[in-house]
C-alpha cells in the first residue's frame, strides 16, 4: 500500500507529464503551422500532423535546454530566493555560520529539492516548473513570428498595410510578447526557488533527529 506522501508524489509526476506533453504539442504545432505559413502550405490537421509536431517539440525543447543551460538551478537566482525567503519568513539560524555557506551552495539547493519530493512538499512546484519551461520555450517561437509578420509587411505597400491593421496589431501583440515572457519566466523561477528552500526548512523542522535548523522569529 501507498502512503499519503507516495501517492501525492505520484499524482504530481502524473500532473507535471500531462503539461510537459502538451507543452512539446504546443510549441511543435506553432512551429509546424509557422513553416507551413512561409512555405505557403496550408497545415492539415489529423493525426500525422499532431505526431509530427509532437515530435519537433520534443526536438526543440531538448534544444532550447541546451542553449540556455544557464538558466537552469542559476546560482544567483537561487542566492536571491534564499535571502528573500529569509526576510519574508523572518527565520533565525541557530547554526548560522554553517547554514550561511550551505546557502550559496548550488549542491545544497538539489539537496533541499530532494528534500522538498522525499517528504511530499511538491504542491504546486512542477505546474509552475512546467509553466517555467513553457515559457522558456516560447520565447524564441515568438519572435519567429514576429520577425515572419514584418517580413509580410516590408513585401506589402503603405496602403495595403493600413488595410490589413490586423497584422500591425499582432505585431504589437508578439512584441510585447517578446518583452513580458523574460520578466513573467523570471517571476515564475524565484517563486519555485523560494518554495523549494521554504519546503525544505518545513521538512527539517518535522525532523527533531536532525535538530532544528531554523526557528520562526517570535519578536
Amino acid at each position: 500500500m501507498f502512503d499519503n506522501k507516495q501517492i501525492m508524489n505520484m499524482n504530481t509526476i502524473t500532473g507535471f507529464t500531462f503539461y510537459d506533453s502538451l507543452n512539446k504539442l504546443t510549441v511543435g504545432t506553432l512551429l509546424l503551422l509557422l513553416l507551413g505559413g512561409m512555405i505557403g502550405e496550408k497545415a492539415e490537421t489529423n493525426i500525422l500532423f499532431f505526431v509530427t509536431a509532437f515530435i519537433i517539440g520534443i526536438f526543440y525543447q531538448t534544444i532550447i535546454k541546451d542553449r540556455t543551460r544557464f538558466l537552469t538551478n542559476n546560482f544567483h537566482m537561487i542566492k536571491k530566493a534564499h535571502e528573500n525567503v529569509i526576510l519574508k519568513n523572518k527565520y533565525i539560524y541557530i547554526y548560522k555560520d554553517d547554514y550561511q555557506k550551505a546557502s550559496y551552495d548550488t549542491d545544497d539547493y538539489l539537496k533541499a529539492y530532494y528534500n522538498v519530493v522525499k517528504n511530499g512538499f511538491l504542491m504546486n512546484i512542477p505546474t509552475l516548473e512546467a509553466h517555467e519551461n513553457f515559457l522558456r520555450n516560447i520565447w524564441l517561437i515568438c519572435l519567429l513570428y514576429l520577425i515572419t509578420v514584418l517580413a509580410d509587411c516590408c513585401q506589402s505597400s503603405i496602403s495595403e498595410i493600413i488595410c490589413q491593421y490586423s497584422k500591425c496589431a499582432i505585431a504589437m501583440f508578439l512584441l510585447l510578447l517578446i518583452f513580458f515572457i523574460p520578466f513573467v519566466w523570471y517571476k515564475i523561477q524565484m517563486k519555485i526557488y523560494e518554495l523549494v528552500w521554504e519546503g525544505d526548512y518545513y521538512a527539517e523542522r518535522l525532523e527533531p533527529k536532525n535538530g532544528i535548523r531554523v526557528h520562526p522569529c517570535r519578536c
